[in-house]
């Protein structure tokens, strides 16, 4: 079904995280599983790259890369507060949008902590406190509404239309540790 799909276009081939939801592009199936896309140029454009993404899949594959739950002295922010942290890492080759984009310790609410409009770069990682501040301004260190439990948890990242991309289970750490 063409309308199953959203279109995404950049006028940019070098930026990443160039990428906008397509308005106005109509989709018609030409064959079984190939499709036209038509949309209009914007005068101030000679050209566009086009991406057709199936809603019903997953966003682009991120990942918990690291988890400190007992951080006593290990990383301190920027105000030299020592707070459990989670590192989500890119290994993509083009930036992710992680707007609406959610992390939580609670399976029954993966909508518990949500990610701010930031991009995340390719082969990049992003540092997240677990500290029960709820900071969602992206020029500012993000700050999650939960904490991490010490003797283990499971954490999900999830994207923006929650599906999960990432489960990881947190063993017991000792202080300082992370895995």
């Amino acid at each position: 079904d063409a309308n199953a799909f959203a279109i995404e276009i950049a006028s940019d081939f070098t930026a990443n995280g160039s990428w906008n939801q397509a308005t106005g592009a109509v989709i018609v199936a030409v064959a079984d599983g190939r499709f036209r896309v038509s949309l209009a140029m914007p005068s101030d454009h000679l050209f566009c790259r086009v991406r057709v993404l199936d809603p019903g899949m997953p966003g682009p594959a991120l990942l918990i890369n690291e988890v400190m739950s007992d951080n006593v002295s290990a990383f301190g922010d920027q105000a030299g507060q020592f707070w459990d942290w989670i590192e989500i890492y890119n290994p993509n080759d083009e930036a992710v949008n992680l707007d609406q984009y959610a992390l939580t310790d609670d399976e029954a609410d993966l909508t518990k902590w949500r990610f701010p409009a930031l991009f995340l770069q390719p082969h990049a990682h992003l540092l997240v406190y677990a500290s029960d501040l709820n900071r969602t301004n992206a020029a500012q260190a993000l700050h999650t509404n939960f904490k991490l439990k010490a003797s283990g948890e499971t954490l999900i990242l999830s994207d923006a239309r929650l599906r999960p991309l990432d489960r990881f289970q947190i063993p017991t750490l000792a202080p300082d540790q992370s895995v």
